[in-house]
């Protein structure tokens, strides 16, 4: 009787362990998607803005007549009518992505502790 309860509580504690583990892996991989997904958001807003500014620079250049004009906006920076300021989505998913890293790190650490139990 005293090992068939003994077996039990091993039993018991193997199946929360394994739980908890499954459980931490679930929450490491939407942990996963959502640094993917904020990754993306700002991979996307510098490919376009890196876009923006060649066309904007091609543009400016292609204008210019002579010499010493190229030298005056040069000379000025002529970086005035560049856009750049990031959006909303963009600055939120830069502050996000610390956060998230931090929890990832958190789970892993967690789930090497029940993996050696």
């Amino acid at each position: 009787d005293r090992l068939k309860n003994q077996l039990m509580i091993a039993f018991r504690q193997q199946m929360e362990i394994r739980r908890s583990l499954v459980e931490l892996e679930n929450t490491n991989m939407e942990l996963h998607i959502d640094t993917s997904r904020h990754l993306l958001t700002i991979a996307d807003w510098e490919r376009e803005k890196a876009k923006r500014d060649r066309k904007w620079w091609e543009e400016k250049w292609s204008e210019k007549t002579d010499k010493e004009q190229d030298d005056e906006e040069r000379e000025s920076g002529m970086t005035d009518e560049l856009d750049m300021s990031e959006p909303l989505e963009v600055s939120v998913a830069r502050e996000e992505l610390g956060m998230l890293l931090t929890e990832q790190r958190k789970t892993a650490a967690l789930k090497c502790e029940l993996e050696q139990k």
